[in-house]
């Protein structure tokens, strides 16, 4: 996905701004748009999808569209509410009146995945840099957000090349003892996923299956398997599909549901753009040769 955003909304709060007395819960809402909050100062809590954080200086929550989230007064931060890829057939959902923070269905954007990457929240290194970049975009949303959509979507994007860097640095540095300490975790899921590639997988359930956050399974997976969960099931998903096929005289309906397939479209699909032939073709063509 290219990272083309649109910022839609903004909110900063202060020292000076702050008028829920500490400790007071703000409502539960559920959020509409892609989110970033970074606290700038105070003490309070934030929950996300039932799990609990601090919500002190330093600390960076990334919330995706569609999840329940309430905060615990007594912190101040910047949000920038944003759709990670501008679609013009979207424009309904940013022109929308409604800040952010209210749930409206008819302006919510979907979930494209954009914060796979990242952890629901994490302590950033570089606070004072990341609070320039957030209060230019403040400022800038402030003066005129059409007019200054280039020079804010200029500055997320700086925002999130910091992040990025930080937490590829931070895996770097755990590497070795990250691999060592998860090794045979990761092994037996992958013998989990081989015995029963018929099933329906979720990157949850794997991800507990390890002891491990989703965002951290997958990073971890791919640094000792070589390629992404979903990768990894498709591809050996395929492999079984194609044994079957050459070896058996089940019919591709039933291949596709051994393969983990419940969609028949789908298991041709994903066949043909494999194997460049549908799965018909490719029995007749290589079987008993």
């Amino acid at each position: 996905m290219q990272f083309n955003p649109y910022i839609i909304d903004i909110t900063h709060t202060s020292v000076h701004t702050l008028y829920w007395p500490s400790g007071m819960p703000y409502h539960i809402r559920k959020t509409r748009f892609y989110e970033i909050e970074l606290i700038t100062g105070g003490t309070g809590e934030m929950t996300t999808d039932n799990k609990q954080f601090k919500a002190i200086k330093g600390n960076l929550f990334f919330r995706r569209p569609g999840v329940f989230t309430q905060g615990i007064a007594g912190y101040y931060s910047y949000v920038v509410a944003f759709d990670p890829v501008y679609d013009k057939s979207r424009v309904k959902c940013y022109e929308s009146k409604i800040p952010y923070w209210i749930f409206d269905e008819n302006t919510m954007i979907k979930d494209y995945g954009c914060f796979d990457e990242f952890p629901d929240c994490y302590s950033t290194l570089n606070q004072e840099a990341l609070e320039v970049l957030f209060s230019n975009i403040v400022n800038s949303f402030n003066n005129g957000r059409e007019l200054n959509q280039t020079y804010m979507k200029a500055n997320l994007i700086n925002i999130f090349d910091i992040i990025k860097t930080e937490l590829d640095t931070e895996l770097n540095h755990m590497g070795r003892r990250v691999i060592r300490n998860n090794y045979d975790n990761l092994i037996a899921c992958k013998e989990y996923i081989d015995k029963n590639l018929d099933k329906r997988f979720t990157l949850e359930e794997l991800a507990e299956r390890c002891g491990l956050s989703k965002n951290f399974f997958s990073k971890i997976f791919k640094e000792i398997i070589g390629k992404t969960p979903f990768e990894y099931i498709l591809e050996n998903r395929m492999q079984l599909a194609k044994k079957l096929i050459l070896t058996t005289n089940l019919s591709v309906e039933q291949i596709s549901i051994l393969s983990g397939f419940e969609d028949r479209a789908h298991f041709y699909r994903t066949f043909k753009k494999y194997y460049q032939m549908t799965p018909a073709l490719f029995r007749e063509k290589y079987k008993g040769s």
